[in-house]
């Protein structure tokens, strides 16, 4: 291509750019600063006393006389104290009612307005911040209450600007932190924007980092006659590809990093926020959330660490807020209580998140939090000390909890294998685990139950747990079927009845239990022991010899299919085991017979004659289980233990059983439990 012909084609390359720098341009200088229709609409000409191209200090423009309309001047710095600005001011001639904010709009004795170039947002510097960067919030609260007040003035949003521009770097390597002197209140239509990384400090005075609320509008929704009636999709952080972090004193102080919603009724909504770009550490609170007209509002990778609690909903009554709270690819790491504690009736969608290492609890739940929903949809919890939900007080309705294709990471405690989860013993809890996987890294039993809820506090009678899990991945336990609570398995939450102490069990069939005790073998006594403090009956074993052999047996026959997981299990004491050996397994007998209960020995032994066939588990030695686990502190004199197997074929009815054999001693036994996925 010729020359002249490539700057035909670049000429034609501008003509179809202009319209839309046109466009542009209309829009920027419906803003308070035109700067750019100013610009391109001054008169190019020269004067001898031509204005210096830059002054050191906003303060020199009040003695300058500008010749031309548009009249540029690049200001050094804001003020002395302050850093490197280079801002570009201008003078706007048509403009006789603008009034100084201190900021923007700069207005001389004699009452000419010089104007800084805000087309991109406000710059923080501009309203008088320090070298040392130790007043960002007091500037960054004079930029927005003098545009709230043009908001007012001119009653549309469309009057102010709402972009505060924060550099990232503003005093290099040797001072590369802000500090905070007063909490920054910001409406929930402003944006605080940057470049990169901007790293602010956060004294213990001060009681909230940053608080998006509408509060500080003296107007509510639908007040504004040139505005839509809510401003929706505001980004409130904008990073540039960088991150705002947010640094507290630490977690022992009562300092809040970011608050969000309302404390007054009929405010102006806070409503389809998306915040991102935010890291918030070293605080009371990472994130404090106020039911109050605050709803459908995203938190998109953000990162909440090292706080006392992550994400805190105030014990407020929920007025008009709740709907959608949805928390994307966030990280809540080390936080020293619980990464949620919740207080209020909202609706939760937390997805692909990691909620790591909480110093008790996964998510604290009040009481105040009846009829909320939460949703935990794929993502990583790991590292729970205590409970994945802790409720201490009764609900006075249900709470809903579903954790969807969740990888379940259970250490971080003392014992890391299969244990008590879930604590609400005032109950109305429902909780759901659907595709879950579950992973502990202790190949052992320490704890006296076997099902996430534990026996002893009543969670288990006051809740509804529910694990669906059709392809379950358990890494760390014997078995891939993991018991949610006692009362929804086989035998119910009382398999024994309580009895006289000393009575004898052995092959008695009791109306009131659902397990029979029974041994065909000489040498063996099986006795009613005592109630222990959980209220469970306990059944002691004595054996002679260490041929016996014991049967913890289903009073009833139970339907199953082809490819069902039948477990089994049961909290065992060992006493005086005097053996070198104490085997446990656990059986499945099939039967082509119909549904019913064994009301004798004799129907027993008759019955065996007509078994198709048994499935059995691995054997394991509870000697080795109790050696293992009374190496830990504070071990409990109860292990729950169990077992599972598949069933292959098909069949009308099941019947499983424990076996404990080749022992000789006292071992006590309570909770047998067998359940089927």
């Amino acid at each position: 291509m010729n020359r002249s012909r490539r700057l035909l084609m670049r000429g034609i390359g501008y003509l179809t750019l202009f319209p839309l720098l046109f466009l542009f341009s209309k829009k920027v200088s419906s803003a308070p600063n035109g700067l750019t229709e100013k610009v391109k609409n001054r008169k190019i000409e020269k004067d001898v006393s031509e204005l210096p191209n830059q002054i050191s200090y906003l303060e020199d423009i009040y003695s300058l006389v500008p010749r031309i309309d548009g009249q540029l001047i690049t200001s050094k710095h804001a003020i002395k104290s302050g850093p490197l600005l280079n801002s570009q001011i201008f003078y706007d001639k048509d403009d006789t009612v603008s009034t100084a904010d201190g900021y923007s709009v700069f207005v001389s004795h004699d009452k000419l307005r010089w104007k800084a170039d805000v087309s991109n947002g406000v710059d923080v510097r501009l309203a008088g911040l320090l070298s040392d960067g130790s007043n960002l919030g007091s500037c960054i609260n004079k930029i927005i209450l003098g545009e709230i007040a043009k908001v007012k003035a001119g009653k549309s949003i469309f009057e102010c600007v709402t972009t505060i521009y924060i550099p990232s770097k503003f005093n290099g390597r040797a001072n590369p932190n802000y500090i905070l002197d007063e909490p920054i209140v910001l409406p929930s239509f402003f944006c605080l924007k940057t470049n990169g990384f901007v790293y602010i400090s956060v004294p213990d005075n001060i009681t909230y980092a940053i608080k998006v609320t509408n509060d500080i509008l003296d107007f509510s929704t639908n007040t504004l006659d040139k505005s839509p009636t809510d401003i929706q999709g505001c980004k409130t952080f904008d990073a540039g590809g960088g991150r705002f972090v947010f640094s507290g004193s630490g977690s022992h102080n009562s300092t809040t990093g970011l608050y969000i919603g309302n404390q007054r009724q009929h405010s102006f909504a806070v409503r389809d926020l998306l915040i991102n770009d935010i890291t918030l550490q070293y605080f009371e609170n990472g994130i404090e959330f106020a039911p109050n007209n605050n709803f459908i509002n995203t938190f998109d990778k953000i990162n909440v660490v090292m706080c006392k609690y992550g994400f805190l909903v105030s014990a407020d009554n929920s007025v008009s807020a709740g709907e959608k709270i949805v928390f994307n690819d966030c990280v809540f790491g080390n936080n020293d209580i619980a990464h949620f504690r919740l207080a209020a009736q909202v609706n939760y969608y937390i997805i692909n998140c990691s909620l790591d290492y909480t110093g008790q609890h996964v998510f604290f739940i009040d009481e105040t939090c009846a009829l909320s929903r939460l949703i935990i949809d794929k993502g990583h919890i790991e590292g729970v000390p205590q409970y994945l939900v802790y409720c201490p007080k009764k609900l006075p309705l249900p709470l809903k909890i579903q954790f969807r294709d969740v990888m379940l990471y259970m250490n971080g405690a003392i014992y890391n294998s299969m244990r008590q989860l879930i604590f609400s013993p005032e109950g109305n809890c429902h909780i759901i685990f659907d595709g879950c996987d579950w992973t502990f890294i202790n190949y052992y039993e320490h704890s006296p139950y076997i099902s996430l809820t534990g026996y002893r506090d009543k969670t288990d009678i006051n809740n509804r747990i529910v694990i669906n899990n059709p392809l379950p991945r358990v890494t760390g336990l014997r078995s891939n079927c993991i018991l949610p609570q006692y009362k929804s398995s086989l035998l119910g939450a009382i398999p024994i009845s309580h009895a006289k102490k000393g009575a004898s069990v052995l092959n008695k069939f009791v109306d009131s239990s659902n397990v029979i005790f029974i041994s065909e073998t000489s040498g063996v006594e099986i006795i009613y022991g005592d109630i222990d403090d959980d209220n469970a009956q306990i059944i002691e074993v004595i054996s002679y010899s260490n041929d016996t052999v014991v049967d913890l047996i289903s009073a009833f026959y139970h339907s199953g299919s082809i490819g069902s997981f039948w477990s089994g299990g049961c909290s065992i004491e060992l006493v005086d085991v005097k053996s070198k050996h104490c085997n446990m397994f656990f059986i499945i007998d099939s039967y082509n017979e119909n549904y019913k209960k064994v009301i004798n020995f004799d129907e027993y032994k008759d019955a065996k004659n007509n078994i198709v066939e048994s499935y059995f588990s691995d054997v394991i030695d509870l000697n080795k289980i109790f050696s293992t686990a009374k190496n830990a502190n504070k071990h409990s004199g109860f292990i729950g233990v169990w077992q599972s197997v598949n069933q292959p074929k098909c069949a009308v009815t099941f019947q499983p059983k424990i076996r404990i054999q080749e022992f000789k001693g006292v071992i006590r036994v309570k909770l047998p439990v067998f359940w089927r996925e």
